[in-house]
């Protein structure tokens, strides 16, 4: 089996969803829920359960959790999902509930494995305890025979995992770095196991996940590759990377170790600071009593009782390499610290202001026009590392790994990282998507998570500035950054380029740009965009986020992405010609359904 040379979700399972029925919206019953035709049914590739239902009304249980109720609902109508067991097949994956209306994900094991991709959501409304089943979509994979019994253990799979990071990354690099002082032995790759998971190509293949970590002394970049081998044959069918950077290479974890978690403050202040662009801002911060000096510690945004530790925080990491930073928390770091409420000189050249408010301004977005509190929707701390070096050397990059978001200082021409709102979004945003649909970044599920962080860091962006969507440079990205070029010559990409559809699709291997997560993505962001200059800002922006946390799941490429957004649209109730709309901004784009098929590229 060949992977390397295939895009996202076609890669494994061949070309994307066509439509092969559709019944007038209002066909179902507008009574008491009953079981109904659907009005429109996707079917998957390679499975016999649909990528998609909608305009269904159809009873599911009303006692117990959503979790329980959607299990129990699938399970009643296997003819139609072909679900052999959903209680023994299907995990729970993270509910989400506002407004009446529950969005349930549900992880497809197969004999007890998990199965990359296999997600399936259930949208279920519960009002007066009554719970009616709005629509289904997502991964479920029905030809899966393969056998559970691994036959290459853990031991070896974390050798061969590193091997094949190592061969990819081209050893002779290592060799030509030079260690730093204590390092000498040092492996400069590590491998975890992470259990066994079933690749659904096929009857499927059983594999050993292993993430690997380290650094890439050619370029500096931090290295986290979840990478898959067969857990039979040995070797690697499968590998992407897990750190979602703002560039492509070559473009110009968890909760904080112990001992350097902030302690409570007695009261939150109002400090203040100057961005890179020399404009004063109001900053919350607090004064740390154990340190003596007020630090970029918020407080006030993140809901929590008071013994929980919801905070919005800037760190001071300058002096550490990209190295130490990507899939870890680094030794010896504060938060960025002041003698005064007004932070100086040093916070501004590190990125540090920029990067505390900005944060402050993308958790507000989501908040007020999502309701989503925080990027995981339940609170979570969000954490932003500034004065991140290449070896020492300037760093013009940014990324989130998971865990938090990491600036870059920059170079002579590049400002830190953390100078763009645009910027920002973008790393903020792939936490969203990582707690929501997950699009894996590889391939064309990579290319839409580049794709949606790049239109929600546009969309933050334009809202904090006031920018109309009409203007010609609302769609560049990153174009803040530079501090002699003009900002078209700036930014790195631009959602306004008409030129980027379906027939500019680069269907290159995972060792490039993790298959062209970056070089394809603006081909679905541009979509998105030409739909908000055509429907504005507000409905769009619902629509996209609808789309995200409610539709997508982690192995859809872009038909999927387009089925999802206009079936969003629908459920927000966008007129008809709102809808035309947004199937014109797909065409335009070459996203229609078999546009693989007709490129030749799968």
């Amino acid at each position: 089996m060949q992977l390397g040379g295939l895009s996202g979700a076609a890669a494994l399972f061949g070309v994307a969803a066509l439509v092969v029925s559709a019944v007038p919206a209002g066909a179902a019953t507008a009574g008491a829920p009953q079981p109904s035709s659907p009005g429109e049914v996707i079917p998957g590739q390679e499975t016999r359960t649909p990528a998609l239902v909608r305009d269904i009304r159809e009873r599911a249980p009303s006692a117990g959790s959503a979790a329980g109720a959607a299990r129990t609902y699938l399970d009643d109508r296997r003819s139609r999902y072909r679900i052999a067991d959903a209680q023994r097949d299907l995990v729970p994956a993270g509910t989400t509930a506002a407004g009446g209306q529950e969005t349930v994900r549900l992880q497809q094991r197969h004999r007890g494995v998990p199965v990359l991709g296999g997600q399936y959501v259930v949208r279920m409304e519960n009002k007066d305890g009554e719970r009616v089943v709005t629509g289904t979509s997502g991964k479920y994979f029905t030809e899966l025979r393969t056998a559970t019994t691994p036959e290459v253990g853990e031991e070896l799979a974390v050798e061969r995992a590193v091997d094949a990071v190592l061969a990819d990354l081209n050893a002779k690099h290592f060799a030509a770095q030079l260690p730093r002082e204590g390092d000498e032995d040092e492996s400069p790759l590590t491998g975890t196991a992470r259990g066994l998971v079933v690749l659904p190509t096929g009857a499927g293949v059983l594999t050993q996940r292993v993430t690997v970590r380290g650094t890439d002394p050619a370029s500096g970049e931090p290295v986290q590759r979840e990478v898959y081998i067969d857990a039979r044959a040995g070797y690697p069918v499968l590998q992407y990377s897990g750190i979602k950077t703002f560039g492509a290479p070559g473009q110009a974890a968890g909760k904080p170790a112990a001992g350097t978690a902030p302690q409570r403050a007695r009261a939150a202040e109002k400090g203040s600071g100057v961005r890179l662009d020399g404009t004063t801002v109001a900053l919350d911060v607090e004064l740390d009593e154990n340190r003596g000096e007020y630090v970029l510690r918020d407080r006030t945004r993140i809901p929590g009782d008071e013994f929980a530790d919801n905070v919005l925080s800037t760190w001071d990491a300058r002096g550490k390499w990209a190295s130490d930073v990507g899939g870890q928390w680094p030794d010896g770091i504060q938060e960025f610290g002041s003698p005064a409420p007004a932070f100086g000189s040093e916070a501004t050249e590190s990125g540090a202001v920029d990067a505390h408010w900005a944060a402050g301004q993308v958790y507000d977005y989501f908040k007020n026009k999502h309701g989503r509190n925080s990027l995981d929707g339940r609170g979570m701390t969000i954490n932003s590392l500034v004065g991140i070096t290449d070896y020492g050397q300037p760093y013009v990059n940014a990324f989130w790994d998971g865990q938090k978001m990491v600036y870059g200082t920059g170079d002579a021409e590049y400002r830190p990282l953390s100078a763009s709102v645009d910027v920002v979004g973008h790393e903020m945003t792939h936490g969203v998507i990582e707690h929501s649909a997950d699009l894996v970044y590889a391939g064309q599920s990579g290319a839409m998570n580049e794709a949606i962080a790049d239109y929600f860091g546009n969309a933050i962006e334009t809202d904090v500035y006031g920018i109309p969507v009409t203007d010609p440079d609302a769609g560049l990205l990153g174009e803040r950054l530079c501090r002699t070029k003009t900002p078209r010559e700036c930014a790195l990409r631009d959602l306004n380029d008409g030129r980027n559809t379906a027939k500019s699709f680069l269907g290159v291997g995972f060792a490039t740009d993790n298959g062209g997560v970056h070089l394809n993505s603006t081909i679905f962001g541009g979509a998105l965009w030409d739909a908000r200059e055509d429907l504005g800002a507000e409905v769009t922006d619902r629509i996209v986020y609808k789309a995200l946390t409610e539709y997508l799941t982690p192995l859809d490429g872009f038909t999927e992405g387009r089925a999802a957004v206009l079936a969003a649209a629908q459920d927000l109730g966008v007129p008809a010609a709102g809808q035309k709309a947004l199937q014109r901004a797909f065409t335009a784009h070459g996203i229609v359904p078999g546009w693989e098929l007709a490129l030749g590229v799968d």
